[in-house]
């Protein structure tokens, strides 16, 4: 299997467009977080909510936050961390590996790792850094530009 952008050209491709951001927000004045349900995000109300009296975090798993047990424990004998996926905790191998032959790096979107394609690139122009949401899809230099350049 092969990544969609397998090549280093990607990453040096100087005509890739700004995508806008098609994600629904908050709609809490000054937050910028996802909507998780009812146009809020976890923190303002929206989402399931811990089964727990009195706790106001989000439920994760069997109706709790990871606080009060809504996790599943790594299946790895005498392992106490919480499995990512596959049952497994992030050390015993609960992430998939990067697509392309030889990276042992872990896949990020596409079924790839960033040098080969994966995650999400910041939107100013000709910065092809790693971007984040809580930076509004720009990577951690521009995230106090305004607009792309």
């Amino acid at each position: 299997m092969s990544c969609a952008k397998s090549s280093i050209e990607f990453l040096l491709n100087d005509n890739t467009e700004p995508v806008e951001n098609a994600t629904r927000r908050c709609t809490t004045a000054g937050c910028n977080s996802y909507v998780a349900s009812k146009g809020l995000c976890i923190r303002h109300g929206g989402g399931k909510r811990c089964g727990v009296t009195g706790c106001p975090a989000g439920a994760k798993f069997y109706g709790l936050c990871w606080r009060h047990g809504g996790s599943k424990q790594c299946t790895v004998e005498n392992c106490t961390k919480r499995s990512k996926s596959y049952g497994l905790c992030w050390a015993h191998g609960g992430v998939k590996q990067c697509a392309q032959p030889e990276c042992t790096k872990r896949a990020l979107q596409n079924g790839c790792c960033w040098a080969h394609g994966g995650g999400k690139r910041c939107y100013v122009t000709g910065c092809k850094r790693l971007a984040f949401a809580r930076f509004n899809s720009r990577c951690a230099v521009h995230a106090t530009t305004q607009s792309a350049q």
